[in-house]
């Protein structure tokens, strides 16, 4: 009976926690190099200012769960950023993202003062949008590399670009 009582007591705890957060060994923050992107530039998307860190780590955390297969959220971050239809075109920053197959684009999003952790409440309307083989090689430290695309934001049904422009 005491059991019974207890499995009682910690229903309300059970339904408290988000579904869509899966709990799991998720990977080591290990350091990315993202070479077209400087972490103390901030850029304007829309009316708010995004801090420059936090791009460079929403771009670095979707790598490492790149490297590792792992997803998070329900939307399953990072996923495939096509750059076409009802997305729209943009010219990004870096030559590569213009160039290199579409299904290494990958969009992530960008989480104020932290990184994304599955909490679809918490993914807001600003992405990171880096490219990235996780299959390539690392660097001498077992760092891999992304290059940083740019930065956009959800308006509407819409993307607009935080430091790109549509075609």
């Amino acid at each position: 009976m005491k059991a019974f009582t207890s499995i009682l007591y910690l229903l309300p705890l059970a339904a408290a926690v988000p579904f869509d957060v899966v709990k799991r060994d998720l990977p080591n923050h290990t350091p990315v190099n993202i070479p077209d992107l400087d972490p103390d530039f901030d850029v304007k998307c829309g009316k708010t200012t995004v801090k420059g860190h936090d791009i460079f780590n929403a771009v670095a955390w979707g790598v490492n769960l790149e490297r590792a297969g792992q997803k998070l959220g329900t939307n399953e971050y990072p996923h495939y950023y096509g750059n076409n239809g009802a997305q729209k075109r943009f010219n990004f920053l870096s030559e590569d993202c213009n160039k290199y197959p579409q299904n290494l684009r990958k969009e992530f999003p960008i989480v104020k003062g932290d990184t994304f952790n599955g909490n679809n409440d918490e993914a807001g309307k600003f992405r990171a949008i880096y490219l990235h083989d996780p299959n390539s090689s690392t660097d001498y430290e077992g760092n891999p590399t992304a290059h940083y695309c740019g930065s956009v934001y959800h308006k509407g049904d819409d993307f607009e670009g935080c430091d790109v422009k549509k075609n």
